[in-house]
């Protein structure tokens, strides 16, 4: 493709993901990286739902992408913290990654509050499923809005 931009290179991270080929997507992230595109918001959700679903990807590449969105002007994105939640909640010993990522959002919406009580409940702890829930009627979050 002869002119490509961040929108070509999003798409076709998407569309490895979408289609069972994370290893492949994950492999256009960082040749996009490469050829000096800053990933978009898209780009970089996608690439993270791929680390979630790769084995040979997985969560190396995912901290390292979590690495690169701290250093972007996306780093405060609510879609993107919350998508890196599901993804260290995939894995044994990563809980407190996605906790801090969870604790780290500005304005919490609906999902950002599923997404972590999803990775509790995953891993059995109800009683920190009922914590968030009940901090989560508390706070001024509107996450019931949202």
């Amino acid at each position: 493709m002869p002119d490509r931009n961040g929108v070509t290179w999003a798409c076709l991270i998407s569309g490895y993901t979408r289609n069972g080929m994370p290893e492949n997507a994950c492999g256009v992230l960082k040749e996009m990286i490469f050829e000096g595109f800053l990933p978009n918001r898209f780009a970089f959700g996608s690439a993270i739902r791929a680390c979630q679903e790769s084995e040979l990807c997985g969560i190396q590449l995912g901290m390292q992408i979590h690495g690169l969105i701290l250093k972007s002007p996306y780093a405060n994105d609510a879609s993107l913290c919350n998508v890196l939640i599901s993804m260290y909640g995939k894995y044994l010993g990563y809980i407190d990654h996605a906790r801090s990522v969870f604790d780290e959002i500005e304005i919490r919406n609906s999902i950002s509050w599923n997404s972590i009580v999803s990775v509790y409940s995953q891993r059995g702890d109800a009683a920190s499923c009922f914590e968030l829930f009940s901090s989560m009627q508390t706070t001024n979050s509107d996450a019931c809005e949202n």
